[in-house]
């Protein structure tokens, strides 16, 4: 029952499909060259790890993704769920707390890091057109607007804090003052109604359009809080699916949770899809499991669903730490070629193709 219930419901599909689907990039969250010994050690592996994709970064990946080809010899595909801005740092150590887009981003960095990030934006440019790295779209930013500028204009402190950091990580311990998780964007108690919502949303759309030169066809919401409310304004902006985990509480006060069931279906708009294994390799135990991965493929072509890998960023990052890099790009590279092995049908496609056939 309950391996039907992931994997039964939904547009059956008669080839096997693999996407890859991986959340947080164009997010700046820890910042190049930055001094550590200043501040606590970081109590996750973002704030450890997590940085704006690199030259390497990029370069290492487009390299395992062109290293196994399914059987009519496409390359495996990244599809990145992106951000459109981040916090512009250089006014934030004026005191100014104001977005950037993410081609500043890389920008910015690459003034500050030219060994790590020269180039970075023609690369990330190079492997859209190659259509190996195809974005969607994960919202304006990652962090709770509403909320942290509140807190900037009335908190002191909390000033302070930033204009040392000079970015936006790390900062758990200032939840209960935000009125919200700081990462998630649409947290449903961080003081913006549904009309900043909608603005937000809209010009994170046309964001994505101007940075990555085409419109996105799917939705991942940061940190997964999201109105329901706001979903069908999702399809008024042209996104056409909406990327949800199988089960979600509603809001981010543990009190007043509730849990949400989405399922892969069609007829609705924007249609829903869901994810239906994780890959984290850079975690230990459960989530970083090749098997594990393997066993929810058989299921999921057992009732000819495409397999949809959810991923993050961070691990396959290596700005701070090479090694932690390394081991996320092999692990994903003795997958895919395990993948290939034991389904020599396979097909690669992007979420943007699955979208075209779960709608058709």
């Amino acid at each position: 029952m309950k391996e039907f219930f992931k994997y039964g419901l939904g547009k059956q599909l008669k080839k096997k499909y693999l996407v890859l689907a991986v959340d947080d990039y164009g997010n700046t969250r820890v910042p190049p060259n930055m001094n550590r010994s200043s501040f606590a050690s970081p109590k996750s592996r973002f704030d450890a790890n997590d940085t704006l994709e690199s030259r390497d970064d990029l370069s290492q990946l487009y390299e395992v993704l062109r290293s196994v080809k399914d059987e009519s010899g496409k390359n495996a595909i990244f599809s990145p769920f992106s951000l459109t801005n981040n916090i512009n740092s250089i006014s934030l150590r004026n005191g100014v707390f104001e977005l950037e887009s993410v081609k500043e981003s890389f920008q910015h960095h690459e003034q500050l890091d030219s060994k790590n990030y020269q180039g970075t934006w023609k690369i990330l440019k190079d492997g859209i057109e190659e259509g190996i790295f195809a974005p969607e779209f994960h919202g304006r930013e990652h962090f709770n607007f509403g909320g942290l500028k509140k807190l900037w204009d009335k908190s002191p402190e909390f000033r302070k804090e930033l204009k040392e950091k000079e970015m936006l990580f790390g900062l758990d311990h200032w939840n209960k003052e935000i009125g919200g998780r700081w990462n998630a964007a649409f947290s449903y108690y961080n003081g913006l109604n549904m009309a900043d919502f909608r603005a937000i949303l809209q010009e994170g759309v046309q964001n994505f359009k101007q940075a990555y030169g085409y419109s996105p066809t799917a939705f991942t919401p940061p940190a997964q809080e999201f109105p329901k409310k706001l979903i069908q304004f999702c399809s008024v902006l042209g996104l056409k699916a909406i990327d949800r985990p199988l089960l979600i509480t509603k809001s981010w006060q543990r009190k007043n949770q509730t849990i949400q069931i989405n399922w892969q279906a069609k007829g609705r708009n924007p249609i829903r899809v869901v994810r239906n294994t994780v890959f984290e390799p850079a975690i230990k135990g459960r989530l970083s499991s090749i098997p594990r991965v393997l066993k929810d493929m058989k299921s999921a072509f057992k009732y000819n669903k495409p397999v949809i890998i959810s991923s993050h960023r961070v691990n396959f990052c290596g700005t701070i730490n090479p090694s932690y890099r390394s081991e996320g790009l092999s692990n994903l590279k003795f997958l895919l070629k395990e993948v290939k092995k034991q389904h020599p049908d396979i097909e690669f496609i992007s979420y943007r193709d699955l979208v075209g056939l779960l709608s058709s």
